[in-house]
């Protein structure tokens, strides 16, 4: 019984400096990424957002979205399909500021929003990454 009573502080004390060694830990907020979600306005304007898991993810089969690069002729798309509502867009190899864009977007896993014109061509592609979207 001794041998408890005098190890019992000991064991308080080591207990409670363990609350003062570093933690592993998330500094901020912990957010989702945004959900997958695409929209065509009646004038043909519209944009996506979502990640490429995020459409993978999702829980509609016919959902999914897709970049297509390649250096033979004008093949910068971004294209997609959510719940029924398709969009597609095109960049032109001479706008230097998408096309740069759209190449990363190819690799990207992070969030993403694309905008596209009624006439289907692509007018911004945000990519973006906050460390408040890591797991």
């Amino acid at each position: 019984m001794k041998f408890l009573h005098r190890s019992l502080p000991f064991g308080l004390l080591v207990g409670a400096l363990s609350f003062l060694l570093p933690k592993s830990g998330h500094a901020g907020p912990v957010y989702p990424p945004p959900a997958p979600f695409c929209v065509r306005y009646s004038g043909g304007t519209g944009w996506c957002q979502g990640t490429m898991p995020g459409f993978r993810a999702d829980p509609d089969a016919q959902t999914w979205a897709s970049v297509t690069t390649s250096t033979m002729g004008n093949s910068l798309y971004f294209s997609a399909d959510y719940h029924g509502t398709y969009v597609s867009c095109l960049v032109p190899w001479n706008n230097d500021h998408l096309a740069g864009q759209i190449t990363r977007l190819a690799t990207w896993q992070g969030p993403f929003t694309v905008y596209f014109d009624q006439y289907g061509y692509c007018t911004d592609i945000a990519i973006y990454q906050a460390s408040y979207y890591q797991p």
